[in-house]
Order: C-alpha cells, then sequence, then structure tokens
C-alpha cells in the first residue's frame, strides 16, 4: 500500500490559505454594517433636499402665476386685491399666499405705479416655515391698457 499525505493546500493544489478567518469575515462584514448605514443616511437626507427644492419650485410658480393674474387686471382691481389667495392647484392646503400692494410713483394725488410683492409661505420637511417672494410694478394704463 502507498503511503499518501493528506494535502492541505486544498482540493486544487493551491498553495497558501484556502478560506478567510472567521475574525477577518466579521471585520468585513462591519465595514460593510457602516459603509451600508452611512449611505442609507446621504440618501435620506438628498431625498428631504430634493422634496424641499420641488416645493421652492412649485411655490415659483405659483407667484409667477399670481403676478401674470395681477397683471392682467385692470387698474381698479389691482387696487382692491385681496391680500391673501390660494392656488386651485395646491389641493393640500401647502402653500399661504400674499399680496402686499403699497404705492411706488404718484403723479401729484393719483397714484401711477404700484409695487406689487407676493408671497408664498409654506412649511418644509423639517418643520421650518419657509417664504418665497416676487416683487413686481404694476403702472396704471401699463400692460393691461384699460381705463381705471
Amino acid at each position: 500500500m502507498e503511503n499518501r499525505r493528506h494535502n492541505q493546500n486544498g482540493p486544487a493544489g493551491l498553495a497558501g490559505e484556502a478560506g478567510f478567518t472567521l475574525v477577518e469575515v466579521m471585520i468585513s462584514s462591519v465595514i460593510m454594517a457602516f459603509v451600508l448605514v452611512s449611505t442609507m443616511g446621504v440618501v435620506s437626507h438628498a431625498s428631504a433636499y430634493v422634496a424641499d427644492l420641488r416645493l421652492r419650485a412649485w411655490s415659483s410658480q405659483i407667484l409667477q402665476q399670481r403676478v401674470e393674474d395681477l397683471r392682467a387686471m385692470n387698474w381698479a382691481q389691482v387696487s382692491t386685491c385681496p391680500t391673501t389667495f390660494t392656488n386651485a392647484a395646491d389641493t393640500n392646503g401647502t402653500f399661504s399666499g400674499f399680496v402686499n400692494i403699497s404705492p411706488y410713483q404718484t403723479f401729484g394725488t393719483a397714484t401711477t405705479v404700484m409695487q406689487v410683492t407676493v408671497t408664498v409661505t409654506w412649511i418644509n420637511r423639517h418643520g421650518r416655515v419657509v417664504n418665497n417672494q416676487l416683487t413686481t410694478l404694476i403702472s396704471n394704463r401699463g400692460i393691461n391698457k384699460t381705463a381705471s
């Protein structure tokens, strides 16, 4: 009978270690867990940031629409415009809208140009109140060219 020695290099006959030790596997698992948790935190913050940016973009669209509505009004309608507004597309009541109209230029006793500031307010995902505003000038017999 032939005396064969058992080959400890593994079935393929490779020299060196045949696998990882339990300590190496545990250390790599801890590193991978740390990387995974860190990545999830970054993704979470990024999604909250994107949601806040979407609200800001939506508020800008609401502001622009309200300013265009005001520019299309005649002078008497602009002068008696309500100070608050809502947007029909805002079905959840996310935004509160405010209009501030003040005289900008007068000729004698008559106001010829008004400064209109439209503000939209909402609460972001962090519970903070956020404002976005747009200011424009509207003149009597300006863009709408209608008599008051």
